[in-house]
């Protein structure tokens, strides 16, 4: 068996949970360099273990350390001030509802 890439090793991970990340992208503009994860979840329909284990993989997508990471997709869940969900891809700055 041949050695994954880390985005190949994401992919492999969010196909067997049925979730999707649609692209990887770093980019740089004069003011930050952004790593955005675009990616498409059904975590309304899922069971907790699976959403636990997308969470995990978003955090495990590996960027460098002077980059951003942003995420963008149609992830079905509420944004909340309770970072503790998913600490390193949500941070601090939820909207909460």
């Amino acid at each position: 068996m041949s050695q994954l890439s880390k985005p190949e090793q994401v992919l492999h991970e969010m196909r067997k949970y049925h979730l999707d990340i649609l692209a990887l992208s770093k980019i740089k503009v004069d003011w930050a360099k952004l790593f955005v994860v675009v990616c498409y979840a059904l975590t309304n329909v899922i069971e907790i273990e699976c959403k636990e284990e997308f969470c995990r993989t978003l955090q495990s997508v590996d960027i460098p350390r002077n980059y951003i990471k942003c995420i963008l997709g149609d992830l079905n869940v509420v944004v909340r001030n309770d970072e503790s969900y998913c600490p390193l891809a949500l941070g601090r700055h939820g909207m909460g509802v």
